[in-house]
């Protein structure tokens, strides 16, 4: 776990989230957790409970916030909810709009319907997370592309 955060700098993190975030597929939903996996990989499963959320989970979000304020219309913040599949609760209104209008999802009850949601195994199949992988295990790890 050290060397993946002491060898990356919090910018290379935030520009994996940001394009991790930028290729899920429209009318698709994922979880903080599945991004921060997508970015961190095989280190964010050596960390269990609360320090997973500390180390992991946290920071992709607080990345998240802070892009998703810098482009609010054209980052899509929205597609990415919490494990039980709400938006943003101080964004809840913003978020349904986005989903509705972008995506063509109507939440039920302030969630977003299961049969939307990428868990991690369906997220990593996707092309553009599979290149955005293989070049961090590249520039971790100098594999081969």
């Amino acid at each position: 776990m050290s060397h993946f955060l002491t060898d990356t700098t919090v910018d290379q993190r935030r520009n994996w989230i940001r394009r991790a975030v930028r290729s899920l597929p429209v009318g698709k939903v994922t979880n903080y957790g599945a991004i921060a996996k997508v970015v961190y990989g095989q280190h964010s499963e050596q960390i269990h409970g609360a320090n997973r959320w500390y180390f992991f989970t946290q920071p992709t979000s607080a990345a998240l916030k802070g892009l998703a304020n810098q482009d609010s219309e054209t980052f899509p913040w929205w597609r990415v909810v919490s494990k039980d599949l709400r938006p943003p609760a101080h964004l809840l209104r913003k978020a349904e709009e986005k989903l509705r209008s972008e995506d063509k999802i109507k939440l039920c009850n302030k969630h977003v319907p299961r049969t939307y949601y990428l868990c991690y195994e369906e997220l990593k199949k996707e092309p553009a997370i599979k290149q955005i992988m293989r070049e961090i295990e590249t520039y971790i790890y100098g594999l081969p592309s």
